[in-house]
């Protein structure tokens, strides 16, 4: 009989370290997925915040060396933003004095698109021809509310 009781609590415990160890197994399985989904997830919000904050930068330097490489720019490189395409910067002059309380007011105003002679550039002339006709408007979008109609803005003829 203590032999049958001997036998019973050794697979009793046999038994118990077997249910705890699989039992591990299992949570730790569990929670590796859980890691990895997450990991994932959050991996690309990282990578896209990270590029998000990084492409303004990028534009500055990209829009400083062209203007560099480009000897007849007549603006100062701080009122010039770099755009891209179809409009490669919009320069608001008198910027920097503004923001350094030198003065209380932007001057105007220039689109520039910069471009090799002889090359075409079809959608940078349909800007071009837009903002000589006229053709600008203004829109301010108030965060929270539906969009409203541009009110438009015609440049003196």
């Amino acid at each position: 009989m203590i032999e049958g009781i001997i036998s019973l609590v050794v697979g009793l415990v046999i038994g118990l370290v077997l249910v705890v160890w699989l039992m591990r197994v299992m949570v730790s399985n569990q929670v590796d997925n859980e890691f990895e989904k997450w990991r994932s997830r959050e991996l690309y919000a990282v990578r896209r915040d990270a590029l998000d904050e990084a492409r303004p930068a990028v534009q500055r330097r990209v829009g400083t060396a062209i203007a560099n490489w480009t000897h007849s720019f007549p603006f100062l490189q701080e009122d010039s933003r770099f755009i891209g395409h179809p409009i490669d910067y919009i320069v608001f002059e008198g910027y920097s004095d503004v923001r350094s309380k030198r003065d209380h007011q932007i001057s105007s105003v220039t689109f520039v698109r910069a471009r090799r002679e002889g090359r075409a550039d079809p959608e940078g002339s349909l800007v071009e021809e837009c903002i000589r006709l006229g053709r600008v408007e203004w829109l301010t979008l108030e965060v929270g509310t539906p969009a409203t109609k541009a009110l438009p803005v015609r440049s003196p003829s």
